[in-house]
This record gives C-alpha cells, sequence and structure tokens, in this order.
C-alpha cells in the first residue's frame, strides 16, 4: 500500500492521546476525527517492543528486508510497499495555493498563508478566519482574526515573511520544519515523512517557504516599483 507505518516503541497499542503525545495526531485526523487506522503490537520492531500504527483497513507488518525506517524523536517512521503520492496523502479541507514539484518528481500544492494584495498593497492572511469581540471603550468591538487551528502556521508565514523582506540568513534546521509544516497544512505529512520521501534540499525548502507568503506576486510588483521602495529578495540558508 501506498502509506506510512509508525513505530511507537515500548507500547502495546495506542490511543488518540498517546498519538496525539507522540507528535502523531495530525496524520490521523481529518476535521477533528480519526481516520480508519489500524494498530499492531509487536514484540520486535526497529527499535524493540511497542507498536506499528497506519491509516486504512490493512494489517501492517514489520519487515524491515523491504521497508525503510526513519526514527524520530518520539517515533519511527517507514514507507511500506511504495512511496505514498500527494494525492494519497491529501486533507480532505486544504487551503488552496501554488503547486510545484518536489524531490520526488511529484507536484505538491503548497498552502498560501499570506497573499499580497496588489491593489491595496498589503500583506493579508489567505486563512479561515472567524469574527472575534474585544472591548474598546467599554463596548464590543469585533474583528476578524485567523481561526485558532490555524495560529501556528500562520505565525510561522510572519516570520518567514520577515526573512524573505530582510534577506536574511535563517537556520537550515528551521527552514526545513518550517516547509514541512507548511506542506501538513495540506497533507498528512511532518518532517520525518518528507525526509523519507526525499521531498526537499535546500533551494526547494526556500521554494516552499516563498510560495506560501505569495513570493511570485510580491517579487512581480517589487520589480514593478523598484523605486518605490518596496523591497523583496530571497534568504539564504546558513551552512552547517
Amino acid at each position: 500500500m501506498r502509506r506510512f507505518l509508525y513505530f511507537l516503541p515500548g507500547v502495546p497499542g495506542a490511543n488518540r492521546q498517546m498519538l496525539a503525545d507522540r507528535g502523531l495526531a495530525d496524520r490521523f485526523l481529518e476535521r477533528g476525527e480519526l481516520i480508519e487506522h489500524v494498530v499492531l503490537g509487536v514484540d520486535a520492531g526497529p527499535a524493540g517492543s511497542g507498536c506499528i500504527v497506519a491509516a486504512g483497513p490493512n494489517q501492517p507488518t514489520y519487515a524491515p528486508d523491504r521497508q525503510q525506517w526513519l526514527e524520530g524523536v518520539k517515533f519511527w517512521c517507514a514507507v511500506e510497499d511504495f512511496p505514498p503520492r500527494p494525492q494519497d496523502l491529501a486533507r480532505e479541507v486544504g487551503i488552496s495555493g501554488y503547486e510545484t514539484p518536489l524531490g520526488d518528481g511529484a507536484a505538491w500544492r503548497v498552502p498560501l498563508i499570506r497573499r499580497w494584495d496588489r491593489r491595496r498593497l498589503e500583506h493579508l492572511p489567505n486563512l479561515p478566519q472567524s469574527m472575534r469581540p474585544s472591548v474598546v471603550s467599554g463596548s464590543y468591538k469585533y474583528a476578524s482574526h485567523v481561526r485558532p487551528e490555524y495560529a501556528a502556521v500562520n505565525g510561522r508565514a510572519e516570520r518567514i515573511m520577515e526573512a524573505f523582506a530582510a534577506e536574511k540568513v535563517i537556520d537550515g534546521d528551521q527552514a526545513f520544519a518550517d516547509a514541512a509544516a507548511l506542506l501538513a497544512v495540506n497533507y498528512r505529512i511532518g518532517a520525518e515523512e518528507c525526509g523519507l520521501l526525499g521531498l526537499m534540499d535546500q533551494e526547494m525548502v526556500v521554494r516552499v517557504l516563498g510560495l506560501a507568503v505569495d513570493a511570485p506576486a510580491l517579487r512581480q510588483q517589487a520589480e514593478e516599483f523598484a523605486t518605490d521602495g518596496l523591497q523583496f529578495s530571497t534568504p539564504v540558508i546558513e551552512e552547517e
């Protein structure tokens, strides 16, 4: 099957809370509900006894001779039979954006977290929003805010935009983590799965970061307004 396997060391099974504690809840959630998945206890996995968790109805097996396992901080991750494709991992509800080929040769949709408004000359959130009250001079005022479940990725986009605007040297580990988190908005993956699939080198990491903050539109208008103070450049990933 085209799916990932996850090995949790030291536990015979896993429930929703255990998946969350290991940092895996987002791989098995759609609209707040667990997708269909199976759990298999094993006596000998990639790190001793534990359990293997996988999406879908088919029971997983531990077969190290035909599986490539990667160790994470709180879990191990592997490709089962064939590397998953974007359509195998796409979330039911995602964010529109730019499609771009990554290291596996497939086209992945990078969510447009911040869009450039050419008319207003503003960089605006491109995420679901809801009205929120605040007290101003003793009465409520209502304004739109990015929904809480997207607050973290919106914060990443703000930091990424600052790096592009200032042509900063950015930390390579943080840049890769940010790019993986952006892809996770539209796909059930994280940094571990990106590594197993070989999705990104340094150039692709910067491309993903840029597409998430509407780099093509910003760069185009910066060129048009070259003498009017609108600056937009490409950050450099720090070499180790």
